[in-house]
């Protein structure tokens, strides 16, 4: 089963939201739109960039490391989101921290690990729209490329607390999901949002008894 592109899960509500997508036009991402790439494939290697945001006044609680260790297993966590989707997908499903990188313009900022850590000049108080534009625009002109999926095939964003209220959300078929600060390393929120990202909706991702492997239930289902 294919979701239809543009529609948007709205996790607080747990509803499906079939609106147009928000407009990002303060991040320069190309004509065809901020968030509607599809994916070619979800079997193989997937490349991620897990983001860390340092906001005016607040910033993403985990370190580099810590988020690394959640997505990646990268400081020995046996259980990650790597691990989870290589096993629920019966190794079909490998996901990769992306290369190594350095701005082109702040020493302070780096790829490592597959994480990076992103400053901003924006309050947590204008809210998550506002913050993710920043983020996008941010990792554009740090690595002089067009589009954040210039960097990895998904990018995860952990914003500062404070910024939304809600846990998560993520955009189908695309390569963007968002996360409420300490939920960027817990792996309910990963599986489950990545899962939106691989065109999964709440009937894959969400199960009673195997929240953990969307990608298997889908396989079975579809």
């Amino acid at each position: 089963m294919k979701m239809p592109k543009n529609t948007f899960f709205n996790e607080e509500r747990a509803e499906i939201d079939t609106m147009d997508l928000p407009e990002m036009a303060s991040a320069p991402v190309g004509p065809e739109g901020p968030q509607r790439r599809e994916l070619a494939v979800v079997e193989g290697k997937l490349t991620i960039l897990v983001v860390r945001v340092v906001a005016r006044d607040s910033e993403t609680t985990r370190s580099e490391e810590a988020l690394a260790n959640s997505v990646f297993g990268a400081n020995g966590q046996a259980v990650n989101m790597k691990s989870q989707y290589d096993s629920c997908s019966h190794g079909k499903l490998n996901f990769e921290m992306t290369d190594s990188r350095d701005s082109y313009y702040n020493s302070k900022t780096k790829i490592r690990n597959g994480v990076t850590t992103v400053y901003v000049d924006t309050s947590t108080g204008q809210g998550d729209s506002v913050m993710r534009n920043a983020v996008t625009a941010k990792l554009n002109s740090e690595y002089d490329v067009s589009k954040p999926n210039q960097l990895a095939d998904l990018v995860m964003y952990c914003l500062p607390p404070g910024t939304f209220s809600g846990v998560a959300y993520a955009y189908i078929d695309s390569w963007n999901s968002i996360y409420n600060d300490e939920w960027c390393s817990k792996l309910s929120a990963q599986m489950h949002e990545v899962g939106h990202n691989l065109n999964l909706g709440h009937r894959y991702v969400q199960s009673e008894n195997d929240f953990f492997c969307p990608y298997t239930i889908a396989f079975l289902l579809m």
